[in-house]
């Protein structure tokens, strides 16, 4: 009886040993497998963290060289805006502008109609020279027509009737937008200066308007301004020409 209670407890003690065996194997393994994991876990964090840090580092170079290109473009700008400005003001100064321009479209005009640049060049090398003028300035007035009515007092004649003057405008508005029977000093006229025979000249423009009429070695010159309502002076002299 006692061998085979021994032999019992024997074998409890030893199932014991071999079940904390197993158990602190098991430990091991799981102590193992933690430490496998907080080790990993820590290097994908490290490198996690390294890989942002370059990002960060990268972004802000990224920052810093946007930073000197916005600046490089905003002085690009300021120099384009002041070359705009000079450019402006060089236009405004070299443009032609009131009498110049006038006179400039009425060059362009002559050349176009075929006239010789060395015949014009000598005309206004001319018409330097002090004009030998035949008769005093004459004032005479006319109503501007505003329709294609042909009324009475619309015209003029100068030189013995040897030049007409007429002038077509546009009506005045009353206050509530009627036409009225006059022309609006305003807006500007249509001149027309007819020859004997028919032949005819044309100036258009606001009131102060000048105009020279040149034919059969005679200069017709004119200015028109504004006289009574629905009149236009105009004041005409002849001068010799060249």
């Amino acid at each position: 009886m006692s061998l085979g209670l021994h032999e019992r407890r024997d074998r409890r003690r030893r199932k014991f040993w071999v079940s904390m065996v197993k158990w602190c194997f098991a430990l091991i393994l799981i102590a193992a497998a933690g430490g496998y994991s907080y080790f990993a876990g820590e290097k994908i964090a490290r490198h996690e963290v390294t890989a942002l840090e370059t990002r960060v580092q990268n972004l802000e170079e990224e920052r810093q060289a946007l930073e000197v290109e916005r600046a490089a473009l905003e002085e690009k700008v300021s120099t384009a805006v002041a070359r705009a400005r000079e450019w402006e003001m060089q236009y405004q100064k070299d443009i032609p502008t009131g009498a110049q321009r006038t006179f400039l479209e009425m060059i362009k005009e002559k050349l176009d109609s075929g006239l010789s640049s060395k015949r014009l060049a000598f005309l206004i090398a001319e018409a330097s020279t002090p004009a030998n003028c035949v008769t005093d300035p004459q004032d005479k007035r006319f109503i501007v027509r505003t329709s294609d009515k042909i009324g009475a007092n619309n015209s003029v004649a100068f030189d013995k009737s040897s030049l007409t003057v007429t002038a077509k405008g546009e009506a005045a508005l009353s206050a509530s937008g009627y036409k009225e029977g006059w022309f609006d000093v305003k807006k500007p006229l249509k001149v027309t200066f007819t020859r004997v025979g028919g032949e005819k000249s044309e100036a258009s423009g606001f009131l102060p308007l000048h105009h020279a009429v040149i034919t059969d070695g005679k200069e017709y010159r004119f200015t028109l301004r504004p006289g009574p309502r629905g009149f236009v002076v105009v004041t005409g002299q002849v001068c010799g020409y060249p």
